[in-house]
């Protein structure tokens, strides 16, 4: 390789190398290397070896897309979290490493990806900034699971249960939860209507903040 046209040399070098096949092991042999993989009718697998030196890229392509999907093992990890585990379903589902140093060796940490199922962990104390024109969406769909604090993914919520609550109380909201005085039935009756009222008023206005449409979707609502 000649030191005056070396930059022309890598790019012109072969990067790109077809897919290894279901239940084989990619192993990174070159800089900068693009794996073309073909998905087929039924899940699949792939591993992919560990990294032996630093510097090393490399970037996974769900290039032809079967009826299935294709699940890649990352062998030693690829985050501090210990995930090791990549799903990629639809065509250009993509997901880029490179390597670090990890005490006597080498472990692939992910650089990129987009599409697919990843494993993605932020740093202490970063924040999420959104806009406040268009807004950001957490799941496009009903269908869309997520969960926190490591409980299993679900659905948005959604029932009966969920519908706005009908006051027929008479009472008054004062957002306070007055004491029933033992006078009279007809003054029980009044404080023991109004203290329905609160609660139904609270109640119908944490539903709006979680309903979609009057607020974060958190819960489907009635239907």
């Amino acid at each position: 390789m000649s030191s005056h046209n070396i930059l022309q040399q890598l790019h012109e070098g072969p990067f790109e190398v077809e897919d290894p096949g279901d239940g084989k092991t990619i192993t990174v042999d070159r800089f900068f290397m693009t794996v073309r993989l073909v998905s087929g009718a039924t899940a699949q697998t792939r591993t992919l070896a560990p990294p032996t030196r630093a510097g090393q890229f490399v970037s996974l392509v769900l290039h032809t897309a079967g009826a299935s999907y294709i699940t890649i093992t990352v062998t030693n990890n690829y985050s501090k979290g210990n995930a090791d585990v990549v799903l990629l379903y639809a065509a250009q589902d993509f997901v880029t490493f490179f390597s670090i140093p990890v005490g006597s060796g080498y472990e692939w940490r992910l650089l990129r990806g987009e599409g697919g199922d990843m494993y993605q962990e932020l740093g202490r104390g970063y924040d999420f900034v959104f806009d406040g024109t268009s807004g950001t969406k957490f799941g496009t769909n009903a269908a869309a699971k997520i969960s926190f604090w490591a409980g299993a993914p679900v659905v948005q919520p959604s029932g009966a249960a969920q519908t706005a609550l009908t006051d027929n109380s008479g009472g008054t909201a004062d957002y306070t939860v007055e004491a029933c005085p033992a006078d009279s039935l007809a003054n029980l009756a009044a404080a023991a209507n109004n203290n329905f009222k609160e609660v139904v008023t609270l109640l119908n206005a944490l539903r709006a903040a979680l309903a979609p449409t009057t607020g974060t979707a958190l819960i489907k609502g009635s239907a």
